[in-house]
């Protein structure tokens, strides 16, 4: 039961930390990505959504690979 949310959310984890990094690179590469306080609110409200987007999949993702382990091991 614990191995099983510790994945769950080790790729949760993981699924924030890759949002992060592709926004961080973005804004390395391309600058800024917007010219007003409204646009910085939209990109912010974007980039929540996308987050939480990934924080899902990526605990779908982590219980999956348990249940793989799971059944590889006989149950």
């Amino acid at each position: 039961m614990i191995i099983r949310l510790l994945y769950i959310l080790l790729f949760s984890f993981l699924g924030a930390l890759v949002v992060y990094g592709v926004a961080w690179v973005l804004g390395w590469a391309f600058g800024p990505l917007y010219s007003s306080e409204a646009d910085m609110s939209r990109n912010f409200v974007i980039y929540l959504v996308i987050t939480a987007a990934f924080i899902f999949v990526g605990g779908v993702v982590g219980n999956f690979l348990y249940l793989k382990r799971l059944i590889k091991q006989g149950g």
